[in-house]
């Protein structure tokens, strides 16, 4: 992707309008940004949060946008949109998003309810808490390490179904899976409630299940395992 090479260290910025831009590289650290606009953004990698402290966004948009590779470290969302966007491999493990708006592609979307925010701190809780991601499709993605998903409004897209009780239903699951006869679609499936079960283990006290496509075989595990998930967690 041709564009700027653009780098916004240690800089504050409030109700500026950033949008249409055209990153090839976008670097931003130890910055402010409020009430800031970076609509129908393209960027063919963006490193977000570099630095010894967070970033921080907040009322600000990012709708329409597409990141092509994303690298997130220390971070604040407040009250941000992320509207109708495509945002591939969005993995969060020591950012807080707080009240924010998701719509569109997000493959592979993953957010941790903790995080270590330098390699010698200790394990330091990240606020995650009143999202709206009921528009948004975040295949292969989860919640790790605590997220409250009773706080946040989950994905509505039939390839995601929450597991309130992953203590109950993953046994179970497991059990009826290890009985189907095709080979290919059982390891998948295995593989997938092998994740969640580490996950749980982990600290996520509630688990989404959205597993991603990586070959027809998965794609078939994908579909029995959500219908089979389903009925075990259905009232």
């Amino acid at each position: 992707m041709a564009g700027e090479h653009v780098t916004m260290l240690d800089e504050t910025h409030r109700d500026e309008d950033f949008s249409g831009r055209r990153f090839a590289s976008w670097t931003v650290g130890v910055s402010t940004f409020e009430r800031c606009r970076f609509e129908n953004i393209r960027a063919a990698v963006a490193k977000l949060g570099v630095g010894p402290t967070p970033t921080v966004f907040r009322d600000c948009s990012f709708d329409g946008s597409r990141f092509t590779r994303t690298m997130l470290a220390l971070l604040r969302f407040e009250r941000c949109t992320f509207r109708n966007v495509v945002m591939r491999k969005w993995i969060s493990n020591d950012g807080d998003f707080v009240d924010c708006v998701f719509s569109g592609d997000l493959p592979e979307l993953t957010i941790a309810g903790a995080g270590y925010r330098s390699y010698t701190a200790p394990l330091t809780p990240n606020e995650i808490v009143g999202n709206d991601l009921r528009d948004a499709v975040m295949l292969g993605g989860s919640f790790r390490a605590g997220v409250d998903l009773s706080r946040q409004r989950l994905p509505t897209d039939p390839r995601h179904v929450l597991i309130p009780d992953p203590a109950t239903t993953l046994p179970a699951a497991f059990a009826v899976v290890r009985t189907w006869d095709e080979r290919d679609v059982r390891i998948n499936a295995e593989s997938t409630l092998a994740v969640l079960h580490e996950d749980y283990r982990s600290g996520q006290e509630q688990l989404l299940l959205c597993p991603g496509v990586r070959s027809s075989a998965s794609e078939s595990a994908n579909a029995r395992l959500l219908e089979l998930v389903r009925g075990l967690v259905k009232p």
